[in-house]
């Protein structure tokens, strides 16, 4: 029966009971169903698609062409006239400012905001370490052997049986999967045009960012593992690395000046990242977590709430068994 817009159900002695409480009951549990299918990975927009787990990026793809043009673009000058001396860049900025080494320093920023963003949002470290390996190394270690294998036994200057009997091509791709340019950056033997020199023998020079990118990673992960991924800590690194770019060449080692070449652009794209994650990510060492820790806290949460209106939904069955409705 009703009273006024009071729904009621009568007891056995008679006396109308309000139905409110057995309605929240009710609530919880149609509610049910989508909490569980949310945490089964079930839930679909509106349009029918997956909700995505981090942030669309997929415009880098254009930054990175634009770059990997600009860096085509200012080594032909090189390739054809022997120098840089007419790139449009060193034209207008002076000598070494050359459109490529701008498009390098855009893929180190890039590369910054992503490993860092891998970094954050890993469950461990060594989950971070395995996604950068199977990121690098299948890749490179393809390269190398089409460089090796495909490319030198086209423009070897030697009979392809001699070029295979001293085993260059698994040399040079053995030694440039493990360390890119430990062994420099031809084969012998290999000569792609004459009269060109050094640039005539060079094969995949653009191979000598990998060790700063792995450098880069290591100290990523490291940052990672002592909780130290914060703004702060990347701009201090970038503040740090600014002023050694610019020391001369013979005071330091070549491979420390090429890691100090790059390694501000790469914090200052972890600098964008964790600056930009602060809506989302706590950066403080007590509340630092990963997105699989935070989905187990939620996890936790969803269980919480299921005990209680289990529970709840139990004693509003048994309550109703015991009345006349």
């Amino acid at each position: 029966m009703r009273v006024g817009n009071v729904c009621t159900i009568r007891l056995i002695h008679g006396k109308p009971v309000p139905l409110r409480e057995i309605d929240l009951y009710r609530r919880v549990w149609k509610g049910m169903d989508g909490i569980v299918a949310e945490l089964q990975g079930s839930v679909r927009n509106s349009d029918g698609t997956s909700p995505p787990s981090r942030p669309d990026l997929a415009n880098f793809d254009y930054i990175r062409l634009v770059a990997a043009s600009a860096v085509i673009f200012s080594h032909s000058f090189l390739l054809a006239d022997g120098h840089e001396r007419n790139e449009p860049f060193v034209r207008m900025l002076g000598e070494k400012n050359i459109l490529g080494l701008y498009g390098v320093f855009t893929f180190f920023i890039i590369s910054g905001f992503l490993i860092t963003q891998s970094a954050c949002t890993s469950r461990s470290v060594g989950a971070f370490a395995w996604s950068r390996i199977l990121r690098i190394y299948p890749a490179l270690i393809c390269c190398a052997a089409f460089c090796g294998v495909v490319l030198g036994s086209i423009f070897t200057v030697v009979p392809l049986v001699d070029y295979w009997m001293q085993l260059l091509p698994l040399d040079y791709t053995a030694s440039t999967s493990l360390l890119p340019g430990s062994r420099g950056w031809s084969i012998p033997t290999v000569i792609f045009y004459p009269g060109g020199g050094s640039l005539a023998e060079g094969i995949n020079g653009s191979l000598w960012t990998i060790p700063q990118e792995l450098t880069c990673y290591v100290i990523v992960g490291l940052l990672f593992l002592v909780r130290g991924l914060r703004w702060h800590v990347a701009a201090a690194i970038c503040a740090l690395c600014l002023p050694l770019m610019l020391l001369p060449f013979p005071i330091v080692p070549k491979m420390l000046s090429d890691f100090l070449f790059v390694a501000p652009s790469f914090a200052f794209g972890a600098l964008i990242y964790l600056l930009w994650g602060r809506r989302t990510l706590p950066l403080l060492p007590r509340r630092f977590g990963s997105i699989r820790s935070r989905k187990r806290l939620g996890l936790r949460r969803h269980r919480i709430l299921l005990g209680r209106a289990g529970n709840r939904t139990a004693g509003a069955s048994n309550w109703t068994a015991r009345h006349e409705i």
